[in-house]
């Protein structure tokens, strides 16, 4: 009964949400559409009966099958039922919001409705909705969860690495609303009552005599099991266990360096298999060439825009200290083959004789460059140079290099040829078949704060599980990244 009004509670609050995401798209939508029409005046295009948008609530009320369209595409695509990442979220609310919106269109065209309002009306909703819509969820369920709506308590089985992976990733994952509420630890071998992740301490139990008593106590809706090297029989055993105790289970598994966001699950039911089929998307000649699509389209629009920004940072450089604007270097593409890669200059000219100065009279730098390739503080790099790094502006001219194609908008950072046989070593293959980029994973997961096997990992990942999707989540994350000024020097 419990768990039956806290889903109702929460399937309402997100209702409510949506539903406030729709009418205020709406009016949104009708200033934006009506006052593009009236202010270049395309009346002869769009028709003679429109007039500018008055609030009504008469047709405010019109209209609420759209709004109820919405939420029944939203259930179908499981948004009431299921918790995501904000990113997988939106991706499944972009899909949602599109064929409702789309049949919303397709109905009212073909039954003749509201003459009155432009078809461009609903390109401009769908738009609003697309950006509006996943960002009041995610902030809702943020308010959702502070005021305990939300708010899932947790058990997590299991002490080890996964663990402690597992509630990190809870941690920052927080408008899913999971709050971990404890730990159970089978192996009896473990002495230690506490563990300390991201700050905070959580309680280490023990196997209770009685594990239902035990989930109503804690007040328990979720179980996740994430025990490290356990046997099938013994991760069976558990999850019978607690299967008919609680709402639902969730298995961490031991799926290291597989491609888990391109695999598809597969079933042998007679011998109770399951396949995991991994597909390698950018081996796809059609991906291949929708990934370059992409990177043409955005890259030649962001340079026309940013023409007078490049005028403006070019002349910053050169009141700064002389030399020239750009600075060139060469990096490793794809298939291994020697590119140009563009900069704004951020050094100053006699750069490498200062590095090899440092090096030979500051150990701790050498170690770090040693380690990094990059030095903190570096006195090498030019007032206007620390800011153009601190914001990373100073890569902006790569959108050269992406436009004539030895490079990608999103991809592994550009490296030396002595930085793939030191550290790349038997994940060369990785970094060859793709094309470096102007951001990618690494640089939204801490960039130079990170040690350089991170940095491998993060490549391999990236590649072994690409998707259009990722590249789009990496280049919004990216803006963030930049803006909070994370991890660059």
């Amino acid at each position: 009964m419990r768990f039956r009004l806290r889903y109702l509670i929460q399937l309402l609050s997100l209702v409510i949400i949506d539903i406030f995401a729709y009418y205020t798209t709406l009016v949104l939508a009708h200033f934006f559409d009506i006052n593009f029409i009236f202010l270049f005046n395309f009346k002869h295009i769009f028709g003679t009966n429109l007039k500018p948008f008055l609030f009504s609530l008469n047709y405010m009320l019109s209209v609420k099958w759209i709004p109820l369209l919405l939420i029944v595409t939203l259930q179908i695509h499981k948004l009431y039922q299921m918790r995501y990442p904000f990113w997988e979220e939106t991706k499944h609310l972009i899909r949602a919001v599109a064929i409702a919106v789309g049949l919303a269109l397709l109905v009212v065209t073909i039954r003749n409705m509201y003459v009155e309002i432009s078809r461009t009306f609903f390109i401009w909703q769908c738009g609003f909705l697309l950006f509006i819509l996943p960002f009041l969820r995610f902030y809702g369920k943020k308010l959702l969860f502070n005021i305990d709506i939300w708010k899932e308590k947790v058990l997590i089985i299991g002490s080890g690495e996964k663990s402690v992976l597992t509630i990190k990733g809870l941690e920052n994952e927080k408008h899913l609303g999971y709050e971990v509420a404890g730990l159970l630890d089978y192996d009896l071998k473990k002495k230690h009552k506490f563990i300390e992740v991201c700050n905070k301490r959580y309680k280490i139990h023990r196997p209770p005599r009685s594990l239902n008593k035990f989930l109503n106590i804690m007040k328990i809706d979720t179980v996740f099991i994430a025990i490290d090297n356990s046997t099938p029989e013994e991760l069976s055993k558990i999850v019978n266990e607690v299967y008919q105790l609680v709402r639902r289970v969730i298995i961490v598994p031991d799926i290291k360096g597989i491609a888990i966001f391109n695999s598809e699950l597969h079933y042998l039911f007679m011998e109770r298999l399951f396949m995991i089929k991994v597909n390698n998307n950018l081996n796809s000649l059609t991906n291949r060439v929708i990934k370059r699509s992409f990177d043409m389209v955005v890259s030649i629009a962001a340079f026309i825009i940013l023409i007078p920004f490049f005028l403006l940072i070019g002349a910053l450089i050169k009141i700064s200290s002389p030399g020239p604007i750009f600075f060139s270097h060469k990096r490793v593409g794809r298939n291994g083959k020697e590119i140009t890669i563009y900069k704004f200059r951020t050094m100053y000219v006699d750069a490498q004789e200062r590095l090899k100065k440092i090096l030979e009279t500051d150990p701790q730098a050498k170690k770090e460059w040693e380690e990094k390739f990059k030095i903190k503080n570096d006195p090498r790099v030019t007032s206007v140079g620390k800011f153009l790094r601190r914001t990373s502006i100073d890569e902006l001219p790569q959108i050269i290099n992406v436009i004539k194609g030895n490079m990608s908008l999103v991809g592994p950072r550009p490296v030396l040829k002595e930085e793939i046989e030191n550290y790349y070593k038997e994940f060369r293959h990785y970094y060859y078949s793709v094309y470096p980029g102007m951001t990618g994973l690494w640089q939204i997961s801490g960039r130079s704060d990170t040690d350089y096997n991170f940095r491998v990992q993060t490549d391999v990942w990236y590649v072994q599980n690409w998707s259009l999707w990722l590249d789009i989540m990496i280049l919004f994350r990216t803006v963030g990244v930049v803006l909070r000024r994370e991890g660059a020097y």
